[in-house]
């Protein structure tokens, strides 16, 4: 099953883009026929703003057994127009509080190299602030300080906790108990779906 990530999907679209890196970034996709800009920093793309310019890469012959799309829809008006796209859908919401979604982010540190993933509570480096992978140096990103993962909750409670209720209704959702060991979350996300 592949990953349909909207968020490689806009770095991507960004990085092929010839537009100045400073400016507002906008791209066209003809399959759908959406616009999208590309402008608020730390919140979510809005509505009016982004609605599905990487749908037309969902029905690519590698997606045939199907996809997980990671990062879209994050409001209602985003997941009522993925719905008029006739998409068979399963939603999983991974549950896990806020205190633990502020202790696994802020103790994040990334490679400045290989961009290797570590927690420096849950899963640290052999050597402090250094890459085992590479040797590189880690650091934390901007949007794992604190007053950044503040921020996302409280967009996250406004704009996007209501798509649960929205896929509960529409008998699409499952919820998995996030809190626990990555590779208990794993198991029961692959008997959710099982390989074809």
């Amino acid at each position: 099953m592949n990953l349909a990530s909207l968020q490689n999907f806009l770095k991507s679209a960004v990085q092929e883009s010839s537009e100045p890196k400073d400016k507002p970034f906008q791209f066209s996709c003809q399959s759908v026929g959406f616009c999208s800009r590309i402008c608020n920093r730390y919140g979510f793309l809005r509505e009016h703003l982004f609605q599905l310019p990487f749908c037309g890469n969902l029905n690519l012959h590698d997606c045939k057994n199907g996809f997980i799309i990671d990062g879209f829809p994050r409001t209602i008006p985003q997941a009522e127009a993925f719905e008029k796209l006739g998409i068979e859908v399963k939603v999983v919401n991974f549950e896990v509080n806020n205190d633990l979604i502020i202790a696994r982010l802020s103790n994040r540190r990334v490679c400045k190299n290989c961009k290797q993933n570590y927690n420096v509570k849950f899963m640290p480096p052999k050597v402090e602030g250094v890459c085992d992978k590479c040797g590189g140096e880690l650091f934390t990103r901007e949007d794992d300080k604190l007053e950044s993962i503040t921020h996302r909750l409280e967009v996250y409670r406004k704009e996007t906790e209501p798509l649960i209720d929205f896929y509960r209704n529409l008998n699409k959702m499952t919820d998995i108990d996030s809190a626990r060991d990555s590779q208990e979350v794993l198991v029961d996300f692959r008997k959710l779906f099982p390989a074809k």
